[in-house]
């Protein structure tokens, strides 16, 4: 029997509906065209794993919406595949679970880096505040230089830089 991934998604959205799930139903499940869905009514039941019914009331189109029912051997398929509605549930509980770790370990990186951003601030502000008063002993030193020791401070910078120490 050729089961493929997509009619399996088929007979688990009529799984999830119980067992039997309008075209519209399967296709708000699935997310499949009309076309795709079509071809998994006739696929599906020529193998025996559902069998086609209409509903009984009409779905404001004028004609009553094809039916999916599924049949043992459909139901089979689905439980040997592991992929039944009670398994989508534990499975959605699981990544919902891995979902909130990931979470947890994405807040305790943004606490971390949160406070990097506070220390490397109060950083920021020591050195801002260390400048400030490196600037005022350069003042007083250049005052100094010039008016106590009549010395050019701007040529002995100079030299300085240039390398004639």
């Amino acid at each position: 029997m050729n089961i493929g991934d997509d009619d399996l998604e088929f007979l688990r959205a009529v799984a999830r509906h119980g067992g039997t799930a309008t075209k519209t139903e399967i296709r708000a499940e699935t997310g499949f065209r009309t076309g795709k869905t079509d071809y998994r009514f006739d696929k599906l039941t020529d193998l025996g794993l559902i069998d086609i019914d209409y509903a009984d009331e009409s779905d404001g189109s004028g004609a009553a919406p094809k039916v999916a029912e599924m049949t043992s051997e459909g139901e089979q398929v689905v439980r040997r595949r592991g992929d039944g509605p009670d398994d989508d549930d534990e499975t959605l509980r699981e990544s919902v679970e891995r979902l909130h770790e990931r979470l947890d370990r994405a807040e305790a990186r943004l606490d971390v880096v949160t406070q990097m951003h506070h220390d490397l601030a109060d950083e920021q502000e020591y050195l801002a505040g260390q400048m400030g008063l490196a600037e005022v002993y350069l003042r007083a030193a250049r005052r100094v230089f010039e008016n106590d020791l009549n010395i050019d401070f701007e040529q002995v910078m100079k030299e300085i830089d240039e390398g004639k120490d």
